[in-house]
């Protein structure tokens, strides 16, 4: 007798014969299950962007007609992966899918064999952000089986400033509905459509733009969403994803809703009204979802089983968006979010409240702006300041990332006039971004003095030399102080250039910016010689006394002296050839350009401070 065994669980099975007249017969452990465990020997290629969609190749062995792959972990049911989409098991070697979306980093890969088999490749796929004009970036899941009025979602990781996130809230009722959507950032959320009620379920999407976003090291206490239900619904379902690059005045565009009943859920006709766009779509089913519908990529799966999957757009069109599932009830909506004014630049430039603010002639302003760049540095510059006022940005420029923080400090001298200023800020490369701040500089009626200094002269010296500015005091406001002066010097070497200044008189000062001059090289002399010289003379003076009876004994005293004065002179000149010589000239102030920076202080009035270069040949 032969037969096919059917599919069964792993482990050793009994094997029972029946015949036609009733009789039979078993044998126990007749033979025994055994899970097929897939291997992966390789993937490619081995990274893909946020944003998903990539065809993967795995290859490795003992594949299976029906193997799932996920991206990420296991399924939500026990981990946090998301599988993949289009999966197709070419033979027992190769499995070709589509990447879902999913956050930046490295994650595991796994393969799921229909009889339990599986294999996981740690870290397979690395994440990256992508560099077009919209990137997907993280999501949030907070599902549960149960009843519950309010559901937190928390993110993960620190949401950006001037994104975007969508809300997406199911619940397997049609009697709740939602009341509220808040998060911790105070961020204000807008229903982007009505509510879909399907056969005991519902949907709704909410949305909030411009994120205030969170400090970077907020984790794990970064933002949290929280939905709040007007009674205790069934089984919610609260997904929240974040994109970057989106229009953070008017970024909604077109919505659509519908529900059924069967193996594949339809949004039902829409148009997107711009090229670049995302198009978000979700499905809250009474099954479980399987798969994301044509051009569309998985972005979320959650414990219940329903699912969030996007599109990014390049030109004008549908926005219709089906979902694959195991069949059941549903409902599912679909909502286009158009892209922000850079997306032909690859950049956005922002400036963030407060953008208006009121300073005294004299002093800064500052202002918060935010860049959002994925491929490209952006450059910023000012127009349109008031007399007298300079701006700056920092950091400047601003490198590729997908939300920079940048501050823009506007400052003032006490002869800017007093008067309200619109500044505009221009980003490049081009087409070019701009945002508008104003300023409002009222007049500094506080006795104070400005500052004005002329070039140093000469502008360049040579070690040793000096370079002489003369300071300008103008009073303001009947001021009659006491300025004093003091400066710093950057740049060039050790040792630096020193400054002096004059007595203030007629409302003036003189600079002096003094260097310091190369040592020269001096033989050290010897002073043997001048001993060799001195004993002689006292000798011969001696001598000179006249000869007394004592002749004898200072001709012998002359003698020795003699003696003495040439041991000290040949003493003095081998020493003196073997001596030590000084180093070579050095020492002076270094070549190079110093920066001189002058600050005159008085009681009472604010700092002034002027520039000066020197540069030392």
């Amino acid at each position: 007798m032969t037969c096919n065994t059917p599919a069964y669980n792993e482990g050793p099975k009994d094997l029972t014969v029946v015949n036609v007249d009733g009789k039979n017969g078993s044998q126990i452990g007749a033979f025994t299950y055994t899970i097929n465990n897939p291997t992966i020997t390789g993937i490619s290629p081995v990274s893909t962007t946020t944003n998903g969609g990539t065809a993967i190749t795995i290859t490795g062995a003992n594949f299976e007609t029906g193997a799932l792959v996920t991206v990420g972990g296991p399924l939500p049911q026990t981990g946090n992966g998301v599988f993949g989409d289009n999966i197709v098991v070419n033979n027992s070697t190769t499995i070709t899918i589509n990447a879902p979306a999913f956050s930046t980093g490295p994650e595991n890969v796994m393969v799921n064999n229909p009889d339990g088999g599986s294999a996981t490749d740690a870290g397979a796929l690395t994440y990256t952000l992508g560099t077009g004009a919209i990137n997907y970036l993280q999501r949030a899941d907070a599902a549960t089986g149960s009843t519950a009025q309010t559901v937190p979602a928390p993110m993960t990781n620190p949401q950006g400033k001037g994104n975007l996130n969508v809300v997406i809230i199911g619940w397997s009722d049609t009697s709740s509905l939602v009341t509220s959507v808040t998060d911790t950032e105070g961020n204000p959320y807008v229903q982007a459509l009505p509510i879909v009620n399907g056969t005991s379920l519902s949907q709704v999407v909410y949305y909030a733009k411009n994120l205030v976003g969170d400090n970077v090291s907020c984790t794990p206490n970064c933002n949290t969403i929280t939905v709040n239900f007007s009674r205790s619904a069934s089984s919610p379902d609260v997904r929240v994803v974040e994109y970057s690059g989106l229009d953070v005045n008017s970024p909604l565009d077109a919505a659509v809703a519908n529900f059924g009943n069967g193996t594949l859920a339809d949004t039902g006709p829409c148009i997107t009204a711009s090229a670049v766009e995302v198009i978000v779509a979700a499905a809250t089913v009474t099954s479980n979802v399987t798969g994301a519908g044509m051009n569309f990529t998985t972005v979320d799966y959650t414990f219940n089983g329903d699912n969030v999957e996007h599109q990014i757009t390049s030109a004008v069109g549908s926005c219709e968006a089906t979902t694959v599932m195991t069949g059941g009830n549903w409902v599912t909506q679909a909502v286009s979010f158009k892209a922000g004014a850079g997306a032909a630049s690859g950049y956005t430039l922002t400036a963030d409240p407060p953008i208006s603010e009121t300073v005294v002639a004299g002093s800064n302003a500052s202002y918060a702006l935010t860049v959002g760049s994925n491929s490209s540095s952006v450059t910023l510059s000012c127009s349109g300041l008031p007399t007298g006022a300079a701006c700056s940005f920092s950091p400047s420029p601003v490198t590729p990332g997908s939300s920079t923080a940048v501050t823009l400090t506007i400052s003032t001298t006490g002869s800017t006039p007093a008067g309200l200023s619109t500044v505009t800020i221009t980003g490049t490369p081009a087409p070019s971004q701009t945002a508008t701040v104003t300023l409002t500089v009222t007049a500094n009626t506080a006795p104070g003095f400005t500052t004005a200094a002329t070039a140093l002269s000469p502008a360049a010296v040579s070690p040793g030399a000096s370079a002489t500015s003369t300071i300008t005091i103008t009073p303001v406001n009947g001021f009659t102080g006491s300025v004093a002066f003091s400066c710093s010097i950057t740049g060039g070497g050790t040792p630096a250039p020193t400054c002096s200044f004059s007595t203030v008189t007629n409302g003036s000062s003189t600079l002096t910016v003094s260097t310091t001059a190369n040592s020269a090289s001096i033989l050290p002399r010897s002073t043997g010689l001048f001993y060799a010289l001195l004993l002689p003379i006292g000798g011969m003076t001696l001598l000179g006394a006249g000869f007394s009876s004592r002749r004898k004994m200072l001709l012998g005293i002359l003698l020795v002296c003699m003696l003495i004065a040439g041991f000290i002179f040949m003493t003095a000149c081998s020493s003196s050839g073997s001596s030590t010589t000084t180093p070579p000239p050095g020492g002076g102030t270094p070549a190079g350009t110093y920066t001189i920076t002058v600050s005159g202080t008085a009681t009472g009035a604010t700092t002034q401070t002027q520039v000066l270069t020197l540069v030392v040949n």
